[in-house]
């Protein structure tokens, strides 16, 4: 059983998601449920529920900070736990204030297990204390083939951007706002269209936002904000694109 929150974006707060998620084998739970799974009585109760949802469970696999936030549910079904880490976990949270202390009692368990997606992340885990023969390489697995770079003979024709992420400060769509702005000047013509959009308030808010900052700078010709779109779709975005941008922001857990 996959444990993951609403925080990350990732899962809509609607009963489609829900429903679609159970039949993956995955339990999403409310934020303010996932924080409160420290309570043993908690821990037990949901413990309850999935194995009547799901039947025996073998493992526990966390998304992000899943994996530390359902420790407790591990632990009450007595079974072992996959914590998957993908960026701001492995960077911020685990010397964090907020997460620190439950990072260092998950290292400990004997029936914890890590997966992170990159090397880099790797290290930084086993740095942190975990142990390297429960620690594991696992990236994404995205198929490049599905990517195919065209070749670019020199044409004049205008430079064309695509950027593919959801509306999170960490993707840093601001950021590449403000460098393509200095980007068109030295290339007239230029186009950077923004692929992917806002799943819940938060980011439809910053969606908004961005929509403004471009708006303000006078770039609404062209800047675009596609939607989010099939990943077929987006694999024939980049091969028409010159350049496939993905910034990123370093964003402090107290902030």
């Amino acid at each position: 059983v996959v444990v993951s929150g609403r925080t990350s974006g990732y899962f809509q707060d609607n009963a489609d998601c829900d429903r679609l998620a159970a039949e993956a084998g995955i339990q999403v739970l409310a934020d303010q449920d996932i924080e409160a799974l420290k309570d043993r009585e908690v821990a037990a109760s949901l413990a309850a529920t999935i194995v009547q949802r799901y039947g025996p469970i073998d493992a526990i696999a966390g998304h992000l900070l899943g994996g530390v936030r359902a420790f407790g549910l591990a632990r009450e079904l007595e079974v072992p736990i996959l914590t998957l880490f993908h960026g701001d976990d492995a960077n911020i949270h685990l010397n964090g204030k907020k997460y620190g202390a439950d990072y260092v009692e998950l290292r400990a368990a004997p029936g914890a297990f890590f997966l992170a997606v990159s090397q880099n992340l790797v290290e930084r885990l086993i740095a942190f204390g975990m142990p390297p023969e429960r620690t594991f390489l696992h990236h994404l697995g995205i198929d490049l083939a599905s990517y195919p770079v065209a070749s670019r003979p020199e044409s004049g024709q205008p430079v064309k951007i695509v950027m593919a992420g959801i509306f999170r400060p960490q993707k840093g769509h601001a950021m590449a706002i403000r460098g393509f702005a200095k980007f068109v000047r030295r290339f007239p013509g230029a186009s950077l269209d923004f692929v992917g959009g806002a799943i819940g308030a938060e980011q439809q808010r910053l969606g908004e936002e961005l929509v403004a900052l471009v708006e303000r700078m006078g770039l609404g010709t062209a800047i675009r904000f596609r939607g989010r779109m099939p990943v077929e779709a987006l694999a024939r975005e980049f091969a028409d694109a010159d350049i496939a941008l993905q910034t990123s922001v370093f964003i402090p857990e107290d902030r």
